[in-house]
């Protein structure tokens, strides 16, 4: 048996549209509401994996957003002393960005309302950080609420920092025990996408592509500025692709689905060195390990979280199994109803990841001549593959290929040299 291992990473990445109320007026009460934009690869607009994140999940999940109003300084990066003060765990979501209640950006201060902003005046700066998918908490602790919120308070998000909390908010993600791709979350924060604009003092703001989204001022009336978002994947992805390699040392092969199907049990891979939570800083995009334990976890894949496509079922016979694992092309060992399915894993740095891969598989053969019209056999193989350093890295896609070898049961017949025996001659009847 074969494993082919390949390894791709994913970006995020649509602009979605957020209907805005423009104050042409320059007052010293309410200034120009603050609205989002979103920016999400079209690599993945179209369909997701497990809980990956797509356009029309964000909009449904939303994205939490937590925002300081740090005045005429600077966020305070590295004294970490400013609070969550503006914006707390606020849910944007809907195909216009929407959320509730609406904030306004802090006006310019010395300044009057009868005459332009001067570069003079005090310019109000306001950062946000975010993450998604949201996650409802209780705003005195934290941590995720199941009986409002989207998440249970067991694995997944399970808290961010509370509403006293002050400097980088930090999302808290947990392992659970049993992998589900169907529960699967992608985790992602947010920088800054196309962020240029004047602000009203005539200054131009300019945050770097992938920088964090801090320090802005009011944009000009006249020049309408969402604060665009990217979300980065902050976990790493394991997907599980099953194809046959018949008679040969390569996937494919000549193989007829008529006469035999291979039906896949289950798929157990264990993965070393796990740890079971992490502290994910929605500034740096960096997570935080300390205090968490490590052991090894085990992805299974069987009952409802195989792909039909491949499932085993004791209970039928060849006519009404499915076609199985076939030669001609990958097929998806993760279930792809209602969404094609992987795992979403902590990401892992520094060394090779040795995962142990077992498989229970049967190769099952029409056969009118036996009793049971087929012939059933079952297989059960275990073996390490390792993945190079640059694997499950955060905000990788890693790939493995399980590739079942198969070699056909080749018959040759030879009819054997006839030995020599004895030889006797007999006159019958005698001659005289």
């Amino acid at each position: 048996m074969k494993k082919f291992l390949f390894l791709t990473a994913t970006a995020v990445a649509v602009f979605a549209s957020c209907a805005k109320t423009i104050d042409h007026t320059r007052n010293t009460g309410q200034g120009d509401a603050v609205s989002f934009g979103v920016y999400i690869p079209k690599t993945i607009t179209k369909g997701g994996i497990g809980g990956e994140l797509t356009t029309t999940t964000l909009q449904t999940k939303g994205f939490g957003v937590f925002a300081y109003y740090t005045g005429a300084n600077a966020y305070d990066v590295a004294g970490q002393g400013d609070a969550i003060n503006f914006m707390y765990n606020q849910k944007v979501s809907g195909a216009s960005w929407t959320y509730t209640p609406v904030k306004y950006w802090p006006n310019m201060t010395n300044g009057d309302s009868d005459t332009p902003a001067s570069s003079d005046d005090n310019a109000p700066m306001l950062s946000f950080l975010a993450y998604a998918p949201y996650a409802q908490v209780t705003p005195s602790t934290g941590v995720s609420n199941p009986a409002t919120g989207e998440t249970a308070n067991d694995v997944g998000i399970t808290a961010v920092s509370k509403n006293t909390d002050t400097g980088d908010a930090l999302v808290t993600y947990t392992v659970p025990n049993a992998f589900d791709p169907l529960t699967s979350v992608d985790l992602t924060y947010a920088v800054g996408k196309d962020i240029t604009y004047t602000d009203v003092a005539g200054n131009s703001v300019a945050i770097t592509d992938g920088d964090p989204v801090l320090n802005l001022t009011k944009p000009d009336a006249t020049n309408p500025t969402k604060i665009k978002f990217l979300f980065k994947h902050a976990l790493a992805l394991l997907d599980v692709q099953t194809q046959l390699s018949v008679d040969q040392t390569t996937l494919g092969g000549t193989f007829n689905t008529a006469e035999t199907k291979v039906t896949v049990e289950e798929i157990k891979i264990t993965i070393p060195g796990q740890y079971n939570s992490g502290k994910l800083n929605l500034r740096t995009g960096v997570w935080d390990f300390t205090g968490a334990s490590s052991a090894n976890k085990v992805i299974t894949i069987s009952g409802d979280n195989i792909n039909a496509a491949i499932k085993d079922d004791n209970t039928k016979t060849f006519d009404d199994q499915p076609d199985g694992v076939v030669a001609a092309s990958l097929t998806p060992a993760f279930v792809q109803t209602p969404a094609p399915g992987a795992i979403t894993i902590l990401p892992k740095t520094g060394s090779a990841t040795t995962l142990t891969v077992e498989i229970t598989y049967y190769v099952i053969t029409k056969d009118g001549n036996l009793d049971a019209g087929e012939s059933r056999i079952k297989n059960h193989i275990t073996k390490d593959v390792e993945f190079p350093t640059t694997a499950f890295n955060q905000g990788t896609k890693n790939i493995l290929k399980i590739g079942l070898g198969l070699t056909s049961v080749k018959l040759e017949a030879e009819v054997a040299n006839w030995e020599d025996g004895e030889e006797k001659t007999v006159f019958l009847p005698i001659n005289s």
